[in-house]
């Protein structure tokens, strides 16, 4: 039994010092994600998502 981690495509749009940003980093270091959800509403969302997509490649 397990469980798949989704993580918020706007976590890039978080500040440095931001709990939940630490969090999302310290999971995709741990290898430890399998999605990122755009969260897009509007088209302007998809550019703090392609932020997101980035910050995820990183790791």
């Amino acid at each position: 039994m397990g469980c798949l981690m989704q993580l918020s495509g706007n976590i890039a749009a978080s500040g440095p010092f931001s709990v939940s940003k630490r969090t999302a980093i310290k999971l995709l270091e741990g290898g430890l994600v399998d999605y990122i959800a755009s969260d897009a509403h509007a088209v302007e969302d998809y550019k703090i998502f392609e932020k997101t997509l980035d910050l995820a490649r990183r790791y």
